[in-house]
């Protein structure tokens, strides 16, 4: 089953990230907020329900959403406006390329977002964003995104494996069932960017990649 969602962009949410624009200041303040973290071979992304943010750095919301470029939210699908939404930073770390990642949480009501920001400190601008995790649903269905990060075309630069659960429960029949579609994607880092490619066997990848957040696993 695939469900049809209004695009909202989070930057008509908050007064003043209409502009679009970015400030080198702008790049740099919002990094400030990022403590450097080591990573590890593979980095795995996901959100639970339970997910504890006690490590993470509360960013002001109005503050962020000033300084981000708005061309890098407005892909972000399942904002509303029901309520208030807290921004946390959870850690930097070094891609290649002189580039890093941004790792940064939102939250709003039932709704969980992780993404990657790629921040380029030579040149002070935020310049990419991805989704590595995220939660969007209710009791009736769901979907449910993972990412695992590491090198997986053996060129030395991290790519990314992100999977992708739709849960939902069919009530069509005498009984209630629930029902399950895999999806997997393959973003390779080329040129400051994460950029999709082919996928060789999804079977294989759904297989190596799970995601075990908030459905129960697979």
């Amino acid at each position: 089953m695939k469900w049809t969602f209004l695009l909202l962009s989070a930057c008509l949410l908050y007064i003043g990230c209409g502009q679009g624009g970015q400030k080198s200041s702008d790049a740099s303040s919002l990094a400030a907020y990022f403590q450097e973290i080591t990573p590890s071979d593979t980095m795995r992304f996901e959100v639970f329900a339970d997910q504890d943010t006690s490590g993470a750095v509360r960013i002001p919301t109005s503050e962020f959403f000033r300084k981000m470029p708005t061309r890098l939210m407005n892909d972000i699908w399942y904002f509303d406006n029901t309520g208030p939404m807290r921004v946390f930073a959870h850690g930097r770390f070094a891609l290649n390329d002189g580039e890093e990642a941004l790792l940064t949480d939102l939250r709003q009501n039932w709704y969980q977002h992780q993404s990657l920001f790629i921040y380029d400190p030579q040149r002070d601008t935020i310049i990419d964003r991805t989704t590595v995790a995220e939660f969007y649903g209710g009791e009736g269905g769901q979907i449910i995104t993972g990412s695992y990060l590491f090198d997986f075309d053996g060129d030395g630069d991290k790519d990314l494996v992100r999977r992708e659960i739709e849960h939902w429960l069919d009530t069509s029949g005498p009984e209630p069932v629930d029902r399950y579609t895999h999806h997997v994607y393959l973003l390779l880092w080329d040129a400051g960017k994460f950029r999709e490619a082919p996928v060789p066997d999804s079977a294989a990848l759904i297989a190596a990649f799970p995601i075990d957040s908030l459905v129960g696993g697979e």
